[in-house]
Protein backbone atom coordinates (compact mmCIF):
# COMPACT_ATOMS: atom_id res chain seq x y z
CA UNK A 1 0.00 0.00 0.00
CA UNK A 2 1.39 3.75 -1.16
CA UNK A 3 -0.29 6.95 0.56
CA UNK A 4 0.47 10.09 -0.79
CA UNK A 5 -0.09 13.84 1.09
CA UNK A 6 -0.23 16.80 -0.34
CA UNK A 7 1.51 19.27 1.96
CA UNK A 8 1.51 23.42 0.84
CA UNK A 9 4.85 24.48 2.61
CA UNK A 10 5.24 28.12 2.13
CA UNK A 11 6.08 28.19 -1.63
CA UNK A 12 6.39 25.13 -2.09
CA UNK A 13 4.78 22.08 -2.64
CA UNK A 14 5.21 19.01 -0.32
CA UNK A 15 4.02 14.85 -1.15
CA UNK A 16 4.56 12.76 1.36
CA UNK A 17 5.26 9.24 0.24
CA UNK A 18 4.53 6.76 2.58
CA UNK A 19 4.29 2.68 2.27
CA UNK A 20 6.10 0.28 -0.13
CA UNK A 21 7.18 1.80 -4.02
CA UNK A 22 6.22 -0.81 -6.22
CA UNK A 23 4.52 -1.95 -9.17
CA UNK A 24 1.59 0.31 -9.89
CA UNK A 25 2.69 2.53 -6.91
CA UNK A 26 5.16 3.77 -9.25
CA UNK A 27 2.61 4.70 -11.53
CA UNK A 28 0.29 6.56 -9.09
CA UNK A 29 3.33 9.03 -7.43
CA UNK A 30 4.67 9.69 -11.14
CA UNK A 31 1.25 10.88 -11.93
CA UNK A 32 0.97 13.30 -9.09
CA UNK A 33 4.36 14.43 -9.48
CA UNK A 34 3.38 15.24 -13.18
CA UNK A 35 -0.02 16.91 -11.45
CA UNK A 36 2.30 18.97 -9.22
CA UNK A 37 5.01 20.02 -11.36
CA UNK A 38 2.33 21.22 -13.83
CA UNK A 39 0.89 24.30 -11.38
CA UNK A 40 5.16 25.45 -10.72
CA UNK A 41 8.27 24.82 -9.37
CA UNK A 42 8.94 23.97 -6.49
CA UNK A 43 8.32 20.37 -5.38
CA UNK A 44 10.15 18.24 -2.33
CA UNK A 45 9.31 14.17 -2.27
CA UNK A 46 9.58 13.54 1.84
CA UNK A 47 10.45 9.76 1.12
CA UNK A 48 10.86 9.53 5.11
CA UNK A 49 7.69 7.27 4.95
CA UNK A 50 8.98 4.72 2.58
CA UNK A 51 9.60 1.14 3.36
CA UNK A 52 10.57 -0.08 0.24
CA UNK A 53 11.54 0.63 -3.32
CA UNK A 54 11.92 -1.29 -6.30
CA UNK A 55 13.86 -0.71 -9.49
CA UNK A 56 11.42 1.20 -11.38
CA UNK A 57 10.74 3.44 -8.51
CA UNK A 58 14.34 3.90 -8.30
CA UNK A 59 14.56 4.91 -11.70
CA UNK A 60 11.27 7.23 -11.00
CA UNK A 61 13.05 8.95 -8.57
CA UNK A 62 16.33 9.82 -10.09
CA UNK A 63 14.52 10.96 -12.86
CA UNK A 64 12.42 13.37 -10.95
CA UNK A 65 15.19 14.49 -8.99
CA UNK A 66 17.24 15.32 -12.55
CA UNK A 67 14.47 17.50 -13.27
CA UNK A 68 15.22 19.77 -10.10
CA UNK A 69 12.50 17.51 -7.38
CA UNK A 70 14.34 17.85 -4.05
CA UNK A 71 14.22 14.27 -2.48
CA UNK A 72 14.32 15.11 1.11
CA UNK A 73 13.76 12.12 4.48
CA UNK A 74 15.60 9.50 2.59
CA UNK A 75 16.16 7.23 4.90
CA UNK A 76 20.09 5.54 5.07
CA UNK A 77 18.73 2.57 2.80
CA UNK A 78 16.98 4.50 0.04
CA UNK A 79 19.99 6.91 -0.17
CA UNK A 80 22.23 4.10 -0.76
CA UNK A 81 20.49 2.41 -3.45
CA UNK A 82 19.76 5.59 -4.94
CA UNK A 83 23.65 6.13 -5.02
CA UNK A 84 23.98 2.79 -6.47
CA UNK A 85 21.52 2.57 -9.27
CA UNK A 86 22.82 6.27 -10.46
CA UNK A 87 26.57 4.78 -10.72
Amino acid sequence: MLRITRLAEHDRLRLRVEGRLVSAWVELLKLEIEQALAHGPGLELDLAGVEFADSQALSLLLEVGGRGVELVACSPLLTSLLESQAS
